[in-house]
């Protein structure tokens, strides 16, 4: 009786590319990395793949670990068992307070298990995308009629920090005279108009809009101006509260004087 060997001279590669992107949300899309061998694993037994995480290195994604997503460190083993081709690795993506553009996750490959595996594609890189923030209207400080008049201070509000290291600009226009406001551009305010640009800048949440209040020769009740905002200048930007009704108060007094006509 005799036992011949039958050697094998396959080899075979192991690449690793993106299964799934991620996405910042309420319950965030996680990123899944798949390491694919070039032939299904019968060894036998299970291949492994070392996976680290790469995003530091030059040149660099854009992401923040620990921020962005949870983090994966330098050594984390991929398994193929046998009788498959593929094994996957699964980085959990964090919703943070922050609006971002899309961010880059790097991730890569090394040291196979089997002596007949080698690296091919050994680098990838995950996008994750931004949830996106609302952008709302309101009054900062009221108006006042006076010799010095205090003027209204409109505020928008984004619901996130604005970290997408530029401005976030949104349009504000006056509504008085379409949404029921008492006060008279030209006579109780100076006019704004239809479209000026409320600024909110990088690694700020907020931004101002300043209407000049007139101090006019009426006696007047309590009067209201009003505004809006449109069009945010950002992909992941919508309009929450997009209307502020402001007030103007008067601090003239007149006096009642008899005479004969």
């Amino acid at each position: 009786l005799a036992t011949a060997n039958l050697t094998s001279d396959d080899v075979a590669t192991a690449d690793l590319s993106v299964l799934t992107n991620g996405a910042e949300a309420a319950t965030p899309t996680n990123i899944v990395y798949r390491v694919t061998l070039s032939k299904t694993n019968n060894t036998g037994a299970n291949i492994t793949v070392n996976l680290a995480d790469s995003t530091a290195t030059a040149p660099a994604g854009t992401a923040t670990s620990a921020s962005d997503y949870t983090a994966f460190g330098g050594a984390n083993t991929v398994t193929i068992v046998n009788g498959a081709a593929t094994g996957d690795f699964t980085v959990t993506v964090i919703d943070d307070a922050l609006l971002e553009n899309t961010e880059t996750v790097k991730a890569k490959i090394n040291t196979p298990s089997h002596a007949q595996v080698t690296v091919g594609t050994g680098l990838a890189t995950a996008n994750i995308t931004e949830s996106g923030a609302t952008a709302s209207l309101s009054v900062f400080q009221q108006g006042s009629e006076a010799v010095a008049p205090v003027h209204i201070i409109y505020r928008v509000t984004l619901s996130k920090t604005n970290a997408t290291g530029g401005n976030v600009t949104v349009n504000l226009a006056d509504s008085t005279a379409v949404s029921s406001g008492t006060a008279t551009a030209g006579s109780d305010y100076t006019a704004f108009g239809g479209a000026n640009t409320v600024t909110i800048a990088n690694s700020a949440s907020t931004g101002d809009f300043t209407v000049t209040v007139l101090d006019d020769a009426l006696l007047e009740n309590t009067e209201t101006v009003m505004a809006k905002i449109n069009t945010p200048i950002h992909a992941s930007v919508t309009l929450g509260t997009a209307l502020a009704s402001a007030n103007l108060t008067s601090d003239d007094v007149a006096t009642a004087d008899l005479s004969v006509l």
